[in-house]
């Protein structure tokens, strides 16, 4: 799970003046078509397919268009690709697995886009009709199914199964941990996950005691944490930000001393929210934390900054954002720029910049792991986190790979 499930209004806010709800330009793309035009060359175009808006999954993720066209602007303003302009098309799936369908289509039949980067859908899968139209999938945050497994999927960074991977391993390896509970949302989306995280503890020699359901309805988690405590070392949280804040400040309001690893899902306004009882908190991220410590932070930052506070720095936007550079810098050592060539291009990459976030790409080979069933996770690192007096910290030695 991730933090694109929260919607901040500052944020919505922001996105409104960028984004409308159906397949759509952004203003800033806009700007780019007719700089393009003016010298003679045409725009280049790609789409982003992403929650910008989902009222079913309470919230959305406007940070995701928001990323990307933070990118773009940047690409642009440096003098785009060769010199021709990056033009973005973003399209509102509004959390709904017949808008991801309805979105998808629309971009393929847009025959002038060349590439779909840094998308972000919770549910349903844009990947069949993408395929179909022979139209490359780069960078989307990749949720198990068709993101880890299409031919023309092709994720930067490793996402839930790489991070839960991570979780388990952290349990095992820094917690010292030989029995644990997974705690997640009582759904049965959520509950599809369980099998690969018994046997990811399995393979760490951890067994899994409890699986506990929360409920999307609960005021009191305190059963639930009770039952999550007994006779484990450490409990991982498999659920949604707002549930993960709710179990995390009623195990420490009961006095619970049982290690809890989270999902990548606690940003900065949740940690502070929690104030001292976030502390302890172990989290594990497929990107590295946004920071002032390395250049791909300090330029993502940068990039960003005129979007104020009410922009969320989180997994979704700093992905799309990096998509989108990547997809740029691939671009430029392309002669010819088509869906066939880009999709050509893409299937034999090797050690792509990640601008510090992660390791380099190289998509020239599928993963065989885990049973062959995610082939497209090319990346497979995660960072190792705590959140320490209100602020989440590298760990020792974070940098982790599966």
């Amino acid at each position: 799970m991730k933090s694109r499930y929260l919607l901040a209004a500052g944020a919505l806010t922001v996105a409104t003046a960028l984004m409308l709800t159906a397949c759509s330009s952004s203003s800033a793309t806009s700007t780019s078509a007719g700089a393009s035009a003016a010298s003679g060359k045409q725009p280049i175009q790609i789409a982003l397919l992403g929650d910008i808006t989902a009222p079913s999954l309470g919230g959305g993720s406007p940070e995701t268009g928001q990323g990307a066209t933070a990118a773009v602007n940047a690409i642009n303003k440096a003098g785009g690709i060769n010199g021709r302009k990056l033009e973005l098309t973003i399209c509102n799936t509004e959390g709904d697995p017949n808008q991801v369908l309805a979105c998808a289509r629309q971009v393929a039949d847009n025959k002038s886009i060349i590439a779909v980067v840094g998308s972000s859908t919770v549910v349903g899968s844009p990947e069949s009709a993408l395929k179909d139209a022979g139209l490359a999938d780069f960078g989307e945050f990749p949720i198990p199914g068709p993101d880890t497994s299409s031919a023309v999927s092709f994720p930067v960074i490793g996402g839930p199964v790489v991070e839960t991977e991570c979780s388990v391993s952290l349990i095992a390896q820094r917690v010292k941990a030989r029995k644990m509970t997974v705690a997640y949302e009582d759904v049965p989306a959520a509950a599809a996950i369980l099998p690969l995280i018994s046997s990811l503890a399995g393979a760490q020699h951890v067994t899994v005691v409890h699986k506990v359901g929360l409920p999307s309805t609960a005021t009191d988690l305190s059963p639930q944490v009770a039952t999550a405590d007994s006779g484990v070392g450490a409990t991982m949280l498999a659920t949604d930000p707002q549930q993960e804040q709710q179990f995390i400040l009623a195990a420490k309001s009961s006095g619970s001393t049982v290690p809890l690893v989270a999902g990548d899902t606690l940003t900065p306004t949740s940690i502070k929210a929690m104030g001292s009882a976030a502390n302890g908190v172990y989290e594990c991220d497929s990107l590295r934390p946004v920071s002032t410590a390395f250049a791909g932070g300090r330029q993502f930052l940068a990039e960003t900054s005129y979007l104020g506070k009410g922009f969320a720095v989180d997994d979704t936007s700093t992905n799309a954002w990096l998509a989108v550079h990547m997809f740029a810098n691939i671009l430029k050592t392309m002669p010819t720029i088509t869906r066939q060539s880009v999709l050509a291009k893409l299937k034999n990459l090797h050690n792509v910049s990640a601008y510090g976030f992660t390791t380099p790409l190289t998509t020239a080979s599928t993963y065989s792991g885990l049973g062959g069933q995610f082939p497209r996770l090319f990346t497979r690192t995660a960072f190792l986190e705590k959140i320490e007096n209100g602020k989440t910290v590298e760990l020792p030695n974070s940098e982790v790979h599966f």
